[in-house]
């Protein structure tokens, strides 16, 4: 059985990134940011991911179409208006389209593939 865990890299080094992911039994990392990169830290771009991830025994995936930094759609414009921040109401608008049904569908029939792994799903958020 698959087991989903969630992790913002915020200000992580690379080693404690790793540190983190293997001392949780992590194998695989989904990361969910529209915009893989960091101005500040450079291990965070995909690229490098891509490179450091695997080398380090954790594979890494993608997933972009899950990520946020959305506009509020205009038909949904009144919606959640419990959101003061229009980038929360954008992506809360988001996680009803199609497109991120689709991708929380592709997920998890691509996690269910990983026997005995744990999947994390990664944004850059250290605080939830």
């Amino acid at each position: 059985m698959t087991t989903l865990l969630t992790l913002g890299h915020g200000e992580a080094s690379q080693s404690r990134l790793v540190e983190l992911l293997v001392s949780a039994g992590v194998g695989l990392v989904v990361d969910v940011r529209r915009f893989p990169g960091s101005r500040r830290h450079a291990h965070m771009a995909q690229d490098e991911l891509e490179q450091w991830m695997p080398a380090s025994g954790i594979a890494y995936r993608w997933e972009p179409r899950l990520g946020g930094r959305r506009r509020v759609p205009r038909d949904a414009a009144g919606s959640d208006p419990w959101w003061q921040v229009e980038a929360f109401r954008g992506y809360a608008a988001h996680t009803r389209t199609e497109e991120f049904g689709a991708a929380v569908v592709d997920l998890l029939a691509h996690v269910s593939t990983r026997r005995d792994d744990r999947v994390a799903i990664m944004c850059s958020e250290s605080l939830w």
